[in-house]
């Protein structure tokens, strides 16, 4: 609308200065040497236009021969770099779907059309390295380090390399040069984490836990329960030293962290044990089972009290498990030590309430052994033991990372490399080949007076260390078991 006016305007104007040199022609004259021009004002003005336009136009031509060159060089150019655009593009789309050839040439090919090496090694790198060319994938990454804007690229691409290739120490040496260039890196962080407890690099490890929490990358409470697992590590290193004082003080820090971490309670129990005193062990598995009910505390209350009467076991035993009185785990415990105790009453009023819930393995061996010792049906008592090898099975350690199953807990995964990633779940499905161990459906062994030593305490780690999982840094527990009750 605005234009429309504005050129109706025009319009106007110009016809006004019509009329106007029509009613006032006027005369122009020129002399020039012997030549005289007349002629009228309007057409004056209108020789005057033609000349500025010819003028005009002669101006244009002559910046177009000054920039023609570099016109149609631009124009070459821009050609060029739309081509190599598209060469990238492509390049990173064979990427994504997983032919490293292909888009290793694509990278070749943009490296030609376009003066970005920050791109096209870039692509080259990732393209190599999917492809197998680890000499093509250096030599790229190499190119990469040496521009300080795209080292920390280079970087990321070859510690991931490094890790999927299990070379811990370059992982370390490049994580801890990530950190130099971005400490706040979220990635960094992660890796660094998985990597220095696998050194064994203890203190570096929570400092880097530290820098996690700071820039929001961990939360405090996740924080808290690294902090606990890396102790109790400390702590089974100290006592594979045989430095049995100070693996007791750095586990009862890692249980003071984090009571319902079991394994380090239970380790911290053995020990205030072995060195005579009851009630402190007594106290930790209280404490713990109040936040996380689990038969490794169970097994450590049978050592501590392995000389002591039957019944006085069992309203101990009542005692420990009161504040989760009606927890799965408690009732397991409570029979298990009325059976032992001839409290049959008390034993299949668990029993039976553990059965109108979940049945499993040691429901039903708990279910032999009662009837075995009230009755001796040793008919009903097989039934029921072939009946565990049908029920689901009992919960076991397993890696949230890689889901390797295990009876025994481990710092350290030893199948994938993740740190403080096992758990203590029921399987979803029937479970995958479990680690050697005791079957939790078989009958409970005779009692025996707690070891002394804890390299008894806690065999099946010193086992691994002596097969040379030390060599690895592994750092395991052996769980052993899942007791009876």
């Amino acid at each position: 609308m605005i234009r429309l006016i504005g050129f109706l305007f025009l319009v106007a104007v110009l016809a006004v200065i019509s009329v106007w040199f029509v009613d006032h022609p006027g005369h122009v004259t020129l002399q020039w040497m012997d030549y005289r021009i007349e002629t009228t004002t309007a057409v004056a003005a209108v020789l005057l236009l033609v000349v500025i336009a010819v003028s005009a136009l002669f101006y244009r031509f002559w910046r177009w021969l000054r920039r023609g060159p570099q016109a149609l060089s631009e124009i070459w150019q821009g050609g060029k770099r739309k081509r190599g655009l598209k060469a990238l593009s492509r390049g990173y789309a064979a990427l994504a779907s997983g032919d490293g050839r292909m888009a290793l040439h694509r990278a070749k090919e943009a490296a030609g059309l376009l003066n970005e090496p920050a791109l096209t090694n870039l692509l080259a790198a990732q393209a190599a390295q999917l492809a197998g060319n680890e000499a093509e994938a250096d030599a790229r990454y190499a190119a990469l380090r040496a521009d300080p804007l795209t080292e920390l690229a280079a970087l990321r691409g070859m510690l991931a390399r490094a890790l999927r290739n299990g070379d811990r120490d370059e992982a370390l040496r490049l994580a801890r040069r990530a950190r130099e260039l971005k400490p706040d890196a979220a990635w960094v962080s992660a890796v660094l984490l998985e990597v220095l407890p696998q050194k064994q690099a203890w203190d570096e490890a929570e400092a880097a836990l530290n820098d996690a929490v700071r820039h929001g990358h961990q939360t405090r409470e996740k924080a808290t329960h690294m902090r606990a697992v890396l102790r109790f590590s400390q702590a089974l290193d100290a006592a594979a030293r045989g430095d049995d004082k100070k693996a007791r003080s750095l586990a009862v820090e890692a249980h003071r962290l984090d009571r319902g971490f079991a394994p380090a309670a239970a380790f911290a129990a053995r020990t205030w044990g072995e060195e005579g005193s009851p009630k402190k062990a007594f106290a930790i598995l209280k404490s713990t089972w109040a936040v996380s009910p689990h038969p490794e505390l169970v097994r450590v209350f049978g050592d501590l009290t392995a000389n002591d009467p039957p019944y006085s076991v069992l309203k101990r035993l009542q005692e420990l498990v009161a504040d989760r009185r009606y927890d799965r785990e408690s009732r397991l415990a409570i029979a298990a030590r009325a059976i032992d105790a001839n409290d049959w009453e008390l034993a299949r009023t668990e029993l039976k309430a553990l059965a109108d819930g979940r049945v499993s393995p040691r429901v039903c061996e708990l279910y032999a052994t009662l009837e075995e010792g009230e009755s001796g049906d040793r008919d009903t008592a097989r039934e029921w033991r072939r009946k565990a090898q049908a029920v689901p099975p009992e919960p076991s350690w397993h890696c949230r990372a890689c889901g390797r199953t295990s009876k025994s807990w481990r710092a350290i995964c030893p199948s994938c490399g993740s740190f403080d990633s096992t758990d203590w779940r029921a399987p979803e499905t029937a479970p995958a080949a479990i680690e050697p161990g005791p079957s939790s459906s078989a009958p409970r062994p005779a009692r025996r007076r707690l070891p002394i030593s804890l390299v008894d305490a806690t065999d099946d780690l010193y086992r691994d260390l002596a097969e040379g999982e030390a060599a690895d840094a592994e750092t395991t527990y052996n769980r052993g078991e899942p007791a009876s009750g």
